[in-house]
């Protein structure tokens, strides 16, 4: 068995019947901003009945860490798609 390490997950889609989970790996620094920059490292696709499965136990492991006091909750984010990208393309 191999072992991957991921700083971040990427994009997620979901395409045909499957989820492609996008995992990054820093690989360098903006020096003006001292920001990550990210590329994909490995590509996970599963099929979705699998990935519902999958995020129902990360979902149980999360309420765990956070009942524990391992972790603390991010504070809750809405993500709003800009209206330039909901126009279909010509």
């Amino acid at each position: 068995m191999q072992d991957i390490f991921a700083d971040a997950i990427g994009n997620i889609t979901v395409f045909g019947g499957t989820v492609r989970i996008e995992f990054l790996k820093v690989t360098s620094l903006d020096e003006q901003t001292n920001s990550p920059k990210y590329d994909v490292s490995h590509r996970l696709v599963m099929p979705t009945a699998g990935f519902m499965q999958a995020a129902e136990r990360h979902a149980l492991l999360r309420q765990k860490l956070i009942e524990g006091g391992h972790v603390t909750p991010p504070p809750a984010t809405v993500t709003k798609v800009p209206a330039e990208a909901k126009k279909p393309r010509k």
